[in-house]
């Protein structure tokens, strides 16, 4: 259960409190000087999972989890089901690249590629850098 705005008496805390150890409980956290997000807090506090980016739900949800664990023992550059994926995996093995040039370089759009680095990105095959570059993922040696 995710709780992305709740104040500090909601129908959502009351919901979260019920569903506690039964399903993971998610907050996003919010301006400690809105009313609107105190409940959030509040969960935060007593022990739900701070939820920042997509991949702290999915992995609360055991679905990032298992594709990191995927990853691992097939390899992070194994072909993938979408040509456009592999298409940038393919342009990130050269090295780190901005997404204008990733875009140019294959005559795609840049909302396309975008979208084709978050997946690639949640599957732990690629990072973000600062500057919007990207880069294939390094591998962990103490990874099992």
């Amino acid at each position: 259960m995710l709780v992305v705005e709740a104040p500090a008496r909601s129908g959502a805390l009351n919901t979260a409190g019920h569903a506690a150890g039964r399903i993971p409980v998610l907050a996003v956290p919010g301006d400690v000087d809105r009313r609107s997000v105190e409940g959030c807090h509040a969960l935060i506090r007593d022990g739900a999972t701070l939820a920042r980016t997509p991949g702290d739900v999915l992995e609360a949800m055991g679905l990032l989890q298992t594709q990191r664990k995927k990853r691992r023992e097939t390899g992070a550059r194994t072909p993938r089901a979408d040509p456009l994926e592999n298409a940038v995996v393919r342009a990130l093995e050269a090295g780190e690249t901005a997404l204008d040039e990733l875009a140019n370089a294959l005559r795609a759009p840049a909302g396309a590629i975008l979208a084709a680095l978050s997946i690639l990105e949640l599957d732990g095959a690629i990072e973000s850098r600062p500057g919007h570059r990207y880069a294939l993922a390094r591998r962990r040696r103490d990874a099992p």
